[in-house]
């Protein structure tokens, strides 16, 4: 597979959207447990760096994945939306 999702064949993307999906699932799923207190500071401190960046890029591009409906809405706009905001400052 190529790193340029722009230069990836129909082929080699339709290949990866399912681990994409499943990665951001996985990422929205922490983002539960941290809501409700059961993912601890330096857990969440993990996750939110190594995804956040990944998300926020996806987010810019248009149709981006995470503002698909399969992810709940807190999860794009409180943490997501609000991430990518910060960064443009």
């Amino acid at each position: 597979m190529t790193e340029d999702w722009e230069a990836a064949t129909e082929e080699e993307r339709l290949r990866a959207l399912p681990f994409i999906f499943a990665t951001f699932k996985l990422f929205e799923n922490a983002w539960f447990q941290r809501q409700q207190g059961t993912l601890g500071d330096e857990q969440w401190q993990g996750w939110d760096a190594t995804f956040a960046p990944i998300f926020i890029a996806q987010a810019s591009r248009p149709g981006g994945a995470v503002r698909h409906p399969a992810f709940a809405s807190g999860f794009r706009s409180e943490h997501l939306e609000g991430k990518r905001n910060r960064s443009r400052r």
